[in-house]
């Protein structure tokens, strides 16, 4: 014998920093015991390395640095046998060395934390040598690392256009709130050097957008389809005396709510915060002493805000204001903070207070806008310290005995706070180190705001933790959790026109839950009001199913935060949708004779004992013969009796609606569904009991998509959202 020729295995581009294994193959001939790897400039022709070994494997490892990045080489493998002989050379292979590329995913947030259901990701590519990339792909990993979606390919002719390194982006949706992914990205270059950016880690909290659309969905079984409702809320307050009746009209005088006497001002509709981490913002007029504002998750689990007068323990002679701020979570607090402390306040004065929250950092200010005016005897007088409390020695202590000392009116009323001490004025123990800083097991999602104790002029509360109290009251943002400044004597704390401006359609997305990928089955364009308190009736889902609806808003094309409405579908009867009609079938209805389809063939070739069995795997489709009684039922009637009259012309209406050319979706009660085209003329049979009154309808359908497939849906006329 003697030895065959090997075969060289073609090399992907590599860093010549790096050491690589070179390998060939061989079959047959004599026993191959050592090799020789020669290595050429493929520009020059010149031999750039060569090694000899005596090795049974069919590969040599090349050192690391022995070429240079940026060149273009050829190599090819001899064998050896044992009695020294070499073989001829292998067929020469071409490869390049390339500087390791750098790709890079460059947009995760610096505390990984992505604030919306969807997400833009950007990648970068740079190579030393300019060695462009070829495509890629976007992958999407759930916690445990299993891969939960990808991206279509992405071309290197797809880069962004307005960065100057090379970029690409791709957007996923539906990343559901609190969970936690990882993204990675794998391209390969021109050259076939794979390129792997790595998984990058990330968290989903969802910030709302301040837009509070409110959806939810209910299933509707007799008509066969779900229901989406959506509508905008105002954010309308509701103010209530102490004996909890609602004050109508509200207490609002001058662009202030007036909370005296036990009245509170109570949000509790059309938007959320966490206890974890908000900022509140109040300007008020302080009245009395106490709690002046209370958020809460309607139940057990809320923070306080307190306005309390005490004599500090580093200073017993002097009074102080401050505010107290307490968190509880299932009625065990948690949290205590004490703001600075101001010099006393009386009825006419004017603070703005921000209490900010984020996790164990938390952050209270009261700040004087307006001062009092300092009350003062209207003689000599002679002021001591008591227990807890500054009393006039000389004189009987009448309130009216105070006066301003600019206009000589007195500023101090005797049931509201004033810049002293009085028998009759709500004392507290001194202050001692108070504060005790924690925060909640699980974040709640705080829905109700009741406000009290105080005349308000505003407040704002924001979904982010802001430490510092601004001079205005700030403008919406996406933020925004509430807002008012009582405007038009109204406790309203929403902004619909805030959401005119800052939305362009509202989409509805469907999903199987547990699944991940939706589909998109409604496009709302919003330009009033109107468009935003919408119903949708969807037809397209089959019986017995756990379906989760997502509310999303869209600036143009960029999608903000998902909304969720579940629902499980149960429908009665047999119903056929086009899209824009569907007609129900009630009695002896059935899905007939449905079959699988796929094109196979057979060929028996001369000579063989068995055929040959030719299958397209790529056409596999449905087909069913469906039928049931007409018995002229309309909408919501569900006893029969017989009018011969509606049969007959419940019967011509379904020769009109399965003849019309459009695609058809049939769907029953035990859950299977079928979209396709009509392929018989619709027949009828009739019932001789019935004295030929009750025709039975019978009609063959040929599947053309699937329900659950936006590309199918909408190339089937059944909506009008075409894939993205």
């Amino acid at each position: 014998m003697a030895l065959n020729t090997p075969v060289a295995i073609s090399l992907s581009a590599f860093d010549a920093t790096n050491e690589q294994i070179f390998s060939f193959t061989v079959s047959g001939g004599d026993q191959v015991v050592g090799n020789k790897l020669t290595i050429i400039n493929n520009v020059s022709g010149d031999i750039i390395y060569t090694n000899e070994v005596t090795s049974y494997i069919y590969n040599q490892t090349l050192p690391a640095n022995t070429l240079v990045n940026g060149g273009y080489y050829g190599f090819y493998f001899q064998t050896i046998n044992i009695h020294g002989v070499y073989s001829s050379p292998s067929n020469t292979s071409t490869f390049k060395c390339f500087t390791t590329p750098v790709f890079n995913i460059i947009n995760i947030p610096s505390l990984k934390v992505i604030e919306s259901a969807s997400f833009k990701f950007y990648c970068q590519y740079t190579q030393i040598e300019d060695e462009p990339i070829d495509y890629l792909y976007f992958y999407l990993y759930d916690k445990n690392h299993v891969q939960i979606n990808q991206s279509e390919i992405i071309t290197s002719d797809m880069a962004l256009p307005d960065f100057v390194i090379t970029t690409f982006g791709y957007t996923f949706n539906g990343l559901i709130d609190d969970e936690s992914y990882y993204i990675r990205v794998i391209g390969v270059t021109i050259n076939g050097t794979t390129v792997d950016s790595g998984y990058y880690d990330f968290t989903v909290d969802y910030k709302y957008d301040g837009t509070y659309l409110m959806v939810s969905s209910e299933n509707y079984p007799n008509h066969g389809y779900v229901l989406i409702t959506n509508s905008a809320t105002e954010i309308d307050g509701k103010v209530y005396d102490k004996n909890g009746h609602e004050l109508i009209p509200p207490p609002i005088r001058g662009e202030q709510a007036y909370l005296l006497d036990g009245d509170t001002l109570v949000w509790d509709d059309g938007f959320q915060v966490k206890n974890s981490q908000f900022t509140k913002m109040k300007w008020w007029t302080p009245v009395n002493f106490g709690e002046t504002l209370e958020i809460s998750d309607g139940d057990n689990t809320y923070i306080t805000v307190e306005f309390k007068r005490g004599v500090p323990s580093d200073d017993r002679y002097y009074a102080k204001d401050y505010i107290l701020v307490k968190g509880y979570e299932n009625g065990i607090q948690y949290m205590q903070k004490v703001s600075n402390l101001i010099e006393p306040l009386n009825n006419n004065s004017q603070v703005a207070t921000l209490v900010a929250i984020s996790g164990e950092d938390i952050t209270t200010t009261i700040e004087e806008l307006i001062g009092g005016n300092y009350a003062i005897w209207d003689g000599e007088s002679t002021l001591i310290f008591g227990t807890n409390r500054l009393t006039y020695v000389g004189e009987t202590s009448l309130i009216n005995n105070y006066f301003d000392i600019d206009t000589g009116a007195s500023n101090v009323e005797f049931n509201k706070i004033t810049d002293i001490f009085l028998e009759d004025e709500v004392q507290y123990s001194p202050l001692t180190d108070v504060d005790i800083i924690g925060m909640p097991i699980d974040y709640t999602e705080l829905t109700k705001v009741t406000l009290m104790n105080s005349i308000v002029d505003k407040i704002y509360i924001s979904k982010n933790y802001v430490t510092t109290l601004p001079e205005e009251l700030p403008e919406w943002s996406n933020d925004t959790a509430l807002r008012t400044e009582f405007k038009n004597n109204s406790p309203s704390a929403g902004n619909v026109d805030w959401i005119l401006n800052k939305i362009d359609n509202i989409k509805i997305k469907r999903r199987l839950k547990g699944s991940f990928d939706y589909i998109t089955i409604f496009k709302q364009d919003i330009n009033s009001i109107a468009d935003i308190n919408f119903i949708y009736k969807d037809y397209l889902l089959p019986s017995g199913y756990d379906f989760e609806y997502a509310l999303v808003p869209c600036a143009g094309d960029d999608e903000s935060s998902y909304q969720f409405t579940e629902v499980t579908t149960c429908f009665n009867g047999l119903f056929v949708s086009d899209g824009t009609k569907t007609m129900k079938l009630y009695s002896n209805y059935l899905i007939n004779t449905a079959q699988d389809n796929q094109l196979i063939g057979t060929v028996q070739p001369y000579g063989s004992r068995y055929p040959v069995i030719i299958r397209n795997p790529n056409v596999n489709y449905r087909s069913a013969t469906i039928q049931g009684d007409i018995l002229g039922l309309q909408d919501d009637e569900f006893v029969f009796q017989m009018d011969r009259k509606k049969i007959v012309e419940q019967k011509l209406e379904w020769d009109a609606f399965l003849t019309n050319g459009r695609m058809k979706l049939v769907k029953d009660w035990n859950g299977n569904i079928i979209l396709g085209g009509i392929t018989t003329a619709p027949t009828y049979t009739y019932n001789q009991a019935s004295q030929n009154g009750i025709p039975t309808l019978s009609f063959t359908i040929m599947e053309q998509g699937q329900y659950n497939n936006q590309k199918d849906l909408y190339n089937n006329g059944f909506i009008d959202v075409p894939p993205s």
